[in-house]
């Protein structure tokens, strides 16, 4: 679909790269009832944008029931959308938008909303609003309105032009500077979260790694070995746990969790295995065959170097504040 130059698309796509990085993804799923409000309001703000769009885009009915259709269905957008903004809000920032306060044009289109949509024939000003059609056209609704005392005596009343395509325009704009403080907001704190680690490297870990280790968990298994041969295989064993163990660590501290990195995860789960595999055969609570026992340590220096490239890739990711 061809993206209109005030679609707020593009607003909701940065949202959503921001919120899918790892550790923000992770925290924010671990409340399954906000991360399933916050995902619902970005595609219902996407489905109202289309809808608004739509309305742009359309020849407007000249039947009485398509006037009422597209009006109601606008303004109804309009209000639905609101409601989405003020619940990503909340969800990211803890707090609900003020409209009122903060917001005021938005608000007067709430309002408009309530009058014409929402509660025309009951509002709770002391009112009632009548939207017919012959005062419809695609870019400028009549409504008339009544508004009494308290005791029934009538207060006034007057006829109101709502320019369409301005409330339109006018919420577009300020829906996008609400999505652009939001992601500016969660970028300073993924920012900041960064920062910490700008002195230290997850590379470091296995900087003092050498194929010395490995070979000498060959020579624990040759036939000819000897005990003091098995106990420098243990001793080479534990240096390599204690690296993947700090590796382990060093995850959590940049994402909270290493499961907020399923694909981490899974190299470091299978590296616990080999190693636990290893270190059983070393002490004899297991005796597998010599050649398979050999395909496990090629398996162990593979997934050594697989830790050594993700922890690359995850130094240069933490480098870039941008990324």
């Amino acid at each position: 679909m061809k993206k209109k130059k005030n679609s707020l698309h593009d607003e909701l796509k940065k949202i959503r790269n921001i919120i899918t990085k790892p550790r923000i993804q992770y925290l924010l799923t671990k409340d399954k009832g906000n991360w399933q409000k916050l995902c619902c309001s970005l595609d219902v703000i996407d489905y109202t944008e289309l809808a608004v769009q739509f309305y742009l885009d359309s020849e407007f009915p000249m039947t009485h029931g398509g006037k009422f259709l597209f009006s109601y269905g606008l303004l109804q957008s309009l209000f639905v959308q609101q409601k989405a903004i003020n619940n990503i809000h909340e969800v990211l920032l803890g707090s609900k938008i003020d409209y009122k306060k903060d917001y005021p044009a938005i608000y007067d289109i709430r309002e408009k909303r309530n009058d014409l949509v929402g509660h025309p024939t009951d509002r709770g000003n002391n009112s009632v609003h009548y939207l017919t059609p012959d005062y419809l056209n695609k870019t400028e609704y009549k409504v008339y309105s009544v508004y009494f005392e308290k005791e029934g005596k009538l207060k006034e009343d007057k006829l109101r032009e709502i320019d369409i395509k301005e409330v339109i325009g006018i919420q577009r704009k300020l829906i996008k500077k609400i999505l652009d403080n939001l992601r500016n907001k969660l970028f300073e704190e993924r920012k900041k979260h960064k920062g910490k680690f700008k002195d230290s490297k997850t590379s470091d870990i296995f900087s003092g790694m050498t194929n010395y280790q490995i070979s000498k968990l060959y020579d624990a298994f040759y036939e000819n070995s000897e005990a003091a041969d098995v106990e420098i295989a243990k001793s080479a064993l534990k240096s390599i746990e204690k690296k993947v163990k700090k590796f382990k660590q060093e995850i959590e501290n940049r994402y909270e969790s290493i499961e907020a990195v399923p694909f981490i995860k899974i190299e470091y789960e299978e590296v616990k295995s080999i190693v636990r595999f290893i270190k059983d055969n070393l002490e004899g609570k297991k005796n597998e065959d010599i050649n398979l026992i050999n395909t496990v340590i090629d398996a162990l220096e593979d997934k050594i170097y697989s830790l050594m490239e993700i922890c690359e890739e995850i130094d240069l990711d933490f480098s870039d504040v941008s990324r």
